[in-house]
């Protein structure tokens, strides 16, 4: 198997397909994917220099695990190419893997992520997602949660709510209606009733029936979430939710308010709106 000891030399063969077996999509075996994480650990740092040593051992680690984001953001940072860290992945390999899975699932009609082992590739992504987001390319972030959900329609990630989220953030208002129909009539999260009741605020410059009955329906899913909206100024930890009388977040509340709450803090006239669904539910007015 060739070594090349040029960056220029490893990108253009990775572009023309002769760097790996096409029919290699992903690590032979965890062993594999290990071995790619130690030599990813040993890789000297950006500023050291790009040694001979440091391409070898980065070929050694794509051919063990060719689907690994962080091999390929390595390689971008090789290259002194900020933009490099998004391209290759999306180019060389998530776009390759997810034509064969998208021709598995055409030809079989299984449920490939009911396996475990399989719903690490989506982990993997999701991780990925993760990378891009920390590094400002909202964008390409956006398109990986989207890629995933096209993939995965059951979601058994949960990235739907946080993806939404992030949807609401960016105002990708065609991206979050797209997100709406894919789940359209189907039993969903809290989360994802008080992101679609907040989309509909914003859109419609206040309350309207549909987005209050949105909010009515999340809130009898998990009220702690409204009580936690509404008092903006009220942090998450042990101590001040016991001073105050209210119960702990449960894990589902936590994960929303930590993520969202900003979101509803800064779109004018949504305390109100909350502090008046409270004093409905509880009083009867």
């Amino acid at each position: 198997m060739k070594i090349y000891k040029d960056i220029v030399q490893i990108r253009e063969a990775l572009l023309d397909g002769s760097f790996f077996n096409p029919e290699k999509l992903v690590a032979d075996s965890v062993e594999d994917v290990i071995a790619a994480g130690a030599i990813l650990a040993a890789l000297p740092e950006i500023g050291e220099g790009v040694t001979e040593e440091g391409l070898i051992l980065l070929q050694k680690a794509l051919r063990l695990d060719p689907n690994n984001p962080k091999v390929y953001m390595k390689l971008g940072e090789y290259e002194k190419r900020a933009d490099a860290r998004v391209y290759y992945w999306n180019r060389l390999a998530s776009s390759k893997y997810e034509r064969a899975i998208k021709t598995h699932l055409a030809e079989s009609g299984q449920d490939v992520w009911e396996d475990e082992d399989a719903r690490a590739y989506l982990k993997t992504k999701a991780e990925y997602a993760k990378d891009l987001l920390k590094e400002d390319y909202a964008d390409a972030a956006i398109l990986e949660y989207r890629k995933i959900l096209e993939l995965d329609p059951k979601d058994h990630l949960n990235l739907k709510v946080f993806y939404g989220i992030l949807l609401l953030e960016f105002e990708e208002e065609e991206a979050f209606e797209e997100l709406l129909q894919m789940y359209k009539g189907q039993e969903v999260e809290a989360g994802f009733l008080f992101n679609h009741a907040l989309y509909l605020f914003k859109k419609e410059k206040g309350r309207s029936p549909k987005a209050n009955s949105l909010l009515l329906k999340a809130d009898g899913l998990n009220p702690l979430i409204t009580i936690y909206l509404m008092n903006a100024k009220l942090s998450l930890s042990w101590e001040d939710m016991q001073a105050n009388g209210i119960p702990a977040l449960d894990e589902e509340a936590q994960s929303y308010v930590s993520t969202a709450r900003y979101l509803w803090k800064e779109t004018k006239g949504t305390q109100r709106w909350l502090h008046n669904l409270h004093r409905r539910i509880v009083t009867g007015k």
